[in-house]
């Protein structure tokens, strides 16, 4: 799902605008360039089902520090 899903998942331009108070044109730019990154960890909070958790990548042995 890319971002400009995730908006329409979470009740449009207008809906997602009003929760985050920018302006309609501001989530517009996000559907083209992405959600900024503080606005999507407030959005996933709200909205965790639009975002699903994403898969951590798995550590080498080598990355380990212990």
């Amino acid at each position: 799902m890319n971002d400009s899903q995730r908006i329409d998942a979470m009740g449009g331009t207008a809906k997602v605008a009003a929760l985050c108070k920018v302006s309609m044109a501001a989530v517009s730019q996000w559907r083209d360039y992405g959600i900024p990154d503080a606005r999507r960890m407030y959005l996933e909070l709200k909205f965790p089902h639009v975002f699903p958790p994403a898969e951590k990548p798995k550590r080498r042995k080598a990355d380990r520090v212990d």
